[in-house]
């Protein structure tokens, strides 16, 4: 009995001792401490606290005396909470190094240094202000032990479709914890889609299963994948399922006035395009603007007098951003197969969008994960207009709205229907000034600092400051990739050689130049990225993107006397890693590999055959940036590379010098 009274009173005594070291850890996170107070008696509170509870225990110890199985009960009860503590204990500790690391990540990124003190007070500042925010007890789940876990780590095998479990209903809807991971993912890596989302929003209305059902079997073909580490057959089978589900209801759906139908068509747009399936991509971005112009969604803010039926519970904001993410897929797809475009610019009247933080975060929420809670709860405290160099659609919408004027422009360039028998000067001075244009307002942009603790009124947190200068780099960081791929598209439509519509050789030289300045430029940052930015964040387009800097760096490669030529294989190695990266994880994006390699192969055909017409090199020099630059460059004459209607022949023609020159 004196070995089972010495096992109870440990027991006790380590209770309270852990109770008094919570006190004390609760103490130490306020700014400033304070002495212990005094009783009447002459002891302190926490002595007086301690001395009641040894009393207690004592009380405790003679009802086990008369009652052994009390006893027992009690020490089962004391043995759970002990343990429940101890528990507790650990993920507290576990939260604050993940903190640590994670802050100490985030400054690496930002070069957003603080000293050691300076981190020491916001680690404090995190413990006071977390036991008032609403659901955000287990800070763990927002603040992970480095960025690519804020990601990556939603992604599990739990989501349990076994093969061998297929039922008629299979695979069925995944749990609203796994819905969320996926909107958060999708949200953050595939940014064009998501212009309209609200996350707090949509994840109400999946909860309270208001969602329209086609919105949401769209969203799990197009995001299901996150959700493992691995695209197996199995995942494949799985999104082929949601998807299939989709375009039946979308089919049979006879609300198409609703902005959430236009979305969900751009959301399968999206899986088919990073599925290289380029004519379904178009046939549903076209279903999508086609739509919204019926709905006169592109007329929602003319100023005369417009019939524009707003659905019901719609709001004009949402289906601003529902347009511009339909104009966007649609450009997109008609830039890849180079196919006419919808509509001009002249025939929209859509303000841009604002206050993209509070609209993606901010508004009614329910309980949620902590992660959503803390976004929420810092949009609504901090209003609509706090953040508002946030707003990365902005500047996307901006970009694409001129790369309409571009497309449209090089669609018709150099098709043999066009009636331009003389190059148009002036759209090209044009295209050159709107491109400068929009390299100030990015770099403009990229000036954005958060580091005023009252922008985050009250929470303040360097790990929600630094969350949000984050997204801002990767939106940043995805901009200025797309801006030097624009650069390219353009002028390397003046390097394309036709008969009777030649462009004077010191333009050509010019676009050269500028092409191979930009494709530097995109690998510095690629490179950059692939440092700083787990692949996890990538958007799947960023392949694209990049691969008119692998055919720019690839015919560069073979003008060995260059200045930069070092710069230029490295740029090419680096841009071809890019391309392997994303490509492991999207696989059916392996086809932009393949096709380098098919250039590539033609290229240097044309080159061991240009080197044994010696006689015909002099006649490049006008064109040539150095003596060895004698090759015609590989470059579409109908500026894509995916077209599967045009034949590869005809899309790259004149890569012989009596070719180049008309020499038959």
């Amino acid at each position: 009995m004196n070995e089972t009274f010495n096992q109870l009173f440990e027991t006790e005594m380590e209770l309270i001792s852990m109770g008094n070291k919570r006190s004390f850890d609760r103490g130490s996170s306020e700014k400033s401490a304070t002495s212990p107070t005094t009783n009447s008696s002459g002891f302190s509170s926490s002595e007086t606290m301690v001395s009641s509870q040894s009393l207690t225990a004592a009380g405790t110890v003679r009802k086990y005396l008369i009652d052994p199985l009390y006893y027992e009960q009690r020490k089962a009860v004391r043995l759970r909470n002990v343990k429940k503590k101890k528990k507790k204990m650990e993920e507290i500790n576990e939260a604050i190094s993940e903190i640590e690391i994670d802050t100490e990540l985030f400054q690496k990124l930002l070069s957003d240094r603080t000293t050691f003190e300076d981190f020491s007070k916001n680690i404090n500042q995190i413990n006071h202000d977390i036991t008032w925010i609403p659901r955000t007890e287990m800070l763990p789940e927002m603040t992970t032990n480095d960025i690519e876990k804020e990601f990556s780590s939603t992604r599990a095998d739990s989501f349990n479709f076994e093969k061998g479990a297929k039922s008629r209903d299979w695979p069925g809807i995944p749990s609203l914890e796994q819905i969320e991971q996926i909107i958060w993912i999708v949200a953050h890596s595939r940014q064009m889609l998501m212009i309209p989302i609200n996350i707090p929003e949509v994840l109400s209305s999946i909860s309270t299963n208001t969602i329209p059902e086609y919105f949401l079997y769209s969203l799990l073909a197009l995001g299901i994948r996150y959700l493992f580490k691995q695209k197996d057959d199995n995942v494949k089978e799985m999104e082929n399922c949601y998807l299939e589900k989709a375009s039946y209801l979308l089919k049979v759906e006879k609300d198409t006035k609703n902005p959430t139908y236009p979305w969900a068509c751009c959301l399968i747009a999206g899986f088919y395009s990073t599925n290289c399936l380029t004519a379904l991509a178009e046939q549903y971005a076209g279903m999508a603007i086609d739509i919204s112009m019926k709905n006169k969604f592109h007329l929602i803010d003319q100023k005369r007098r417009v019939n524009v039926e707003m659905p019901e519970g719609s709001d004009k904001e949402f289906i601003r951003r529902v347009w511009w993410t339909c104009y966007i897929m649609s450009l997109m797809c008609s830039e890849i197969l180079s196919t006419p475009i919808r509509i001009n610019q002249q025939d929209m009247a859509v303000n841009l969008p604002k206050n993209d933080f509070f609209w993606k975060y901010g508004g009614k929420s329910k309980m949620f994960s902590s992660r959503v809670a803390l976004m929420n709860h810092l949009a609504n405290r901090n209003g609509m207009e706090t953040f508002e160099t946030y707003n990365y659609s902005k500047f996307l919408i901006k970009i694409y709205y001129n790369m309409g004027f571009i497309a449209n422009f090089l669609n018709n360039r150099w098709a043999e229907r066009s009636t331009n028998k003389v190059d148009d000067y002036d759209k090209v001075i044009h295209i050159t000034k709107v491109l400068s244009s929009l390299k100030n307002e990015i770099e403009e942009q990229s000036n954005l600092q958060i580091n005023q603790t009252e922008l985050l009124n009250g929470v303040g947190v360097i790990g929600l400051r630094n969350f949000i200068k984050l997204s801002f780099v990767l939106y940043r960081f995805q901009l200025q990739i797309q801006y030097y791929k624009i650069r390219i598209y353009f002028f390397i439509s003046e390097i394309v050689r036709i008969k009777g519509r030649e462009v004077p050789a010191e333009r050509v030289k010019n676009a050269k130049k500028e092409c191979i300045k930009a494709a530097l430029n995109q690998v510095t940052l690629l490179k950059w990225g692939c440092e700083n930015i787990p692949f996890d964040y990538w958007d799947p387009f960023v392949l694209f993107w990049a691969f008119y800097s692998s055919v720019i760096l690839m015919n560069s490669k073979f003008i060995y006397d260059h200045e930069k030529i070092s710069a230029i294989n490295d740029g090419l190695n680096i841009v071809t890693k890019v391309m392997l990266h994303i490509s492991a994880k999207y696989p059916e994006l392996k086809i932009f590999n393949e096709i380098l390699q098919s250039l590539e192969f033609t290229k240097l055909k044309s080159h061991l055959e240009n080197e044994t017409t010696i006689i015909l090199i002099p006649l490049m020099t006008d064109y040539a940036l150095t003596p060895q630059d004698y090759n015609p460059w590989i470059v579409p004459r109908y500026s894509t590379f995916l077209n599967p209607s045009i034949s590869h022949q005809k899309n790259f023609s004149n890569l012989l010098l009596t070719e180049y020159f008309g020499i038959i």
